[in-house]
C-alpha cells in the first residue's frame, strides 16, 4: 500500500481516519484497513473511516464490513493500536537530525516520484521545514538497508493535542516487504 494518511483525532470527536488508501492489490487493502480498525479500537476510537484513492472493491469491501457512505468517506463506527513490531529484515530506523537531511529529501522526492501533480523538494524547502519553531524532528523516523535509505515517516502533533501521521513513504525497491505497514505503526506509537 501507498499514499497513505493517517488522522487521528481522538480529542476532539473520538475518530481516527485513514485517507487516501492506494493499494496494489485487494489482499493489501484488506490487510491495511483490519490492521487500521485493530489499532483504532485499541486506543478506544469511536469513528473509523476510510478515504480509498485506488484499491479495487475496497468499497464493496467495506460496505460488507459494516461501514457506511458519508460523503467521500466510508465510516464504520468501531475502535485500534498495535506495536509496530520488529523491522523487516535487514532495516534499521533512525531519527531525523540536520545531517540526514538530504536522505530525507532523497525519500521526499523518491517516494511521491509516481503521485499526480507532485511536486519535487529542493534542500532549501526541508532545511526551511527543519528550521521551522513548529517542526519536531523527533516525529520523523528514516529506515535504513545497509547505508541507503528506503522509508521514512513524519508524523505532527496539532495545538489541541490531537496529532496525524502526515506522511510516509517507502522506495520502490523496498515494497513487498510490509515497511509501508511498519511505518504506519511506529507513526502511531511516537505520537502515543
Amino acid at each position: 500500500a501507498a499514499a497513505i494518511d493517517v488522522q487521528v483525532d481522538l480529542a476532539n470527536d473520538g475518530s481516527r481516519a485513514l485517507s487516501w488508501v492506494c493499494a496494489e492489490d485487494y489482499d493489501a487493502f484488506v490487510a491495511l484497513v483490519e490492521d487500521f480498525e485493530l489499532r483504532s479500537r485499541t486506543v478506544g476510537a469511536r469513528t473509523v473511516k476510510v478515504s480509498v484513492r485506488r484499491a479495487d472493491g475496497a468499497r464493496e469491501h467495506l460496505l460488507r464490513r459494516g461501514y457506511t457512505a458519508e460523503n467521500a468517506m466510508l465510516v464504520l463506527h468501531r475502535g485500534g493500536e498495535a506495536q509496530p513490531g520488529a523491522l523487516p529484515t535487514g532495516l534499521r530506523e533512525v531519527g531525523l537530525d540536520r545531517a540526514r537531511l538530504p536522505e530525507w529529501l532523497y525519500l521526499l522526492n523518491v517516494t511521491f516520484a509516481e503521485v499526480p501533480f507532485g511536486v519535487q523538494n529542493t534542500m532549501a524547502d526541508v532545511e526551511r521545514a527543519f528550521d521551522a519553531p513548529e517542526f519536531d524532528a523527533g516525529l520523523v523516523r528514516l529506515v535504513y538497508r545497509q547505508a541507503k535509505p528506503v522509508g521514512f515517516v513524519r508524523a505532527v502533533l496539532k495545538a489541541t493535542g490531537s496529532g496525524e501521521v502526515e506522511a510516509l513513504g517507502v522506495t520502490p525497491a523496498a515494497r513487498g516487504m510490509g515497511l509501508g505497514r511498519w511505518l504506519l505503526r511506529r507513526g502511531g506509537e511516537i505520537l502515543a
